[in-house]
């Protein structure tokens, strides 16, 4: 007997189809029955051979590893790489064969054995379970100012979602949806600023903020000196965030994208920095080419007295500042660093708010030294014996 057996979805029913008589035939043109007969005088019941090969019902293909089984699966066989089975003893009688295999709808089917049985069984591709899709926003700004960019582009350009693209909205949000789970690179852009480029994994719905660099159109240059016109090397010239570094001869360049902004010079140890605080207002700095001379330190001075007394107190000095233009001034103190070479003797110190000016104390009998230094430039050793 050959049997053709097709698997369908849950909701659909399942076609069974006698195609031929074989093998055991009664009016089919055969007067002498095939296949096992009981024994005369035996109580044993007659046993059949089902066999056959399971498909794929979509391609035709033949599947292997799936299971064939006869009941409850006290027969059952696995299917070959060509999609081949055979349940030996089965039976005479109806039974039920099952076909299952994983990512397919099982197939079962009622048989009515007679005789060794064929059947031709075709499993339907079980429907897949989409996989979830997240959700990536955001804003897109200008890095300098933080203001956002509207039709700015997003590329996914390698990675899961490859080929996607979506773009900011007037007020600078974008937005991907149906993103599958994965890593992926981002390329932004937008008129104006450089492109940039970003690695993102999507495991959920995320919000990721890019900010992008403005384009540079404005150069500033110039030469940095000193007030007897010599060049100042490995200086830092700022102009707001952005900034450059002097080369042997004193020049710096870099770009903006602003006309001008505060400027601000950060030179080596030894020049007096301009402004000299870095909470200081800058000076105005322009694009298009602009000198800067900042002040050489030539000398720093300090007069704290010969001789002091065991716990008499702190007592005061002066500190000088010379400078390459000829100026001599007291330095800012919040800046000056002074200290003494044994503090079990001798303390000494800048000045704080209590006391706000340079002062030295002893502290035991002995002979201690000290030193201002002022953006590198430090002071002669004065010597100071404390006395009890």
């Amino acid at each position: 007997m050959i049997v053709a057996v097709f698997s369908r979805p849950a909701h659909t029913f399942l076609l069974t189809t006698v195609v031929v008589c074989s093998a055991f035939v009664t009016g089919c043109g055969s007067d002498h029955p095939s296949g096992p007969t009981p024994t005369p005088g035996s109580n044993s019941p007659a046993t059949f051979v089902v066999s056959g090969v399971v498909r794929d019902a979509s391609t035709n293909a033949p599947i292997a590893g799936a299971r064939a089984e006869i009941g409850t699966g006290e027969v059952a066989q696995t299917t070959n790489d060509s999609g081949q089975f055979s349940l030996a003893n089965v039976p005479a009688g109806e039974v039920v064969l099952r076909i299952t295999k994983e990512g397919y709808v099982q197939s079962e089917q009622r048989l009515a054995v007679t005789a060794n049985t064929n059947v031709v069984t075709m499993l339907s591709p079980a429907a897949s379970t989409p996989s979830p899709t997240f959700v990536m926003s955001g804003y897109i700004r200008n890095q300098l100012t933080g203001a956002t960019i509207a039709n700015a582009r997003l590329d996914v350009i390698s990675g899961a979602n490859a080929g996607r693209t979506a773009f900011s909205d007037s007020g600078g949000l974008y937005r991907f949806e149906q993103l599958k789970a994965g890593s992926m690179r981002v390329r932004i852009t937008a008129p104006d600023f450089n492109a940039q480029e970003a690695d993102v994994s999507i495991s959920g719905d995320v919000t990721t903020n890019f900010q992008l660099a403005p384009l540079t159109p404005y150069v500033y240059s110039g030469y940095v000196t000193d007030s007897q016109g010599r060049p100042v090397a490995n200086a830092t010239v700022e102009a707001g965030p952005n900034h450059g570094s002097t080369d042997a001869n004193g020049h710096y360049e870099f770009s903006s994208p602003y006309s001008s902004a505060p400027g601000r010079v950060r030179p080596p140890a030894g020049y007096e920095p301009k402004p000299v605080r870095s909470t200081d207002s800058g000076f105005n700095l322009n694009s298009g080419g602009q000198n800067i001379t900042i002040r050489r330190i030539t000398g720093v001075s300090i007069s704290p007295p010969a001789t002091l007394t065991a716990g008499a107190g702190r007592t005061s000095f002066a500190v000088q500042i010379s400078f390459d233009s000829g100026q001599v001034e007291s330095p800012h103190l919040d800046l000056l660093m002074t200290a003494s070479s044994n503090t079990a003797i001798l303390k000494a110190d800048s000045g704080n708010g209590v006391f706000p000016n340079p002062y030295v104390e002893g502290i035991a009998p002995g002979t201690a030294s000290v030193v201002s230094t002022y953006f590198g430039v430090s002071s002669p050793a004065a010597q100071v014996q404390v006395v009890p």
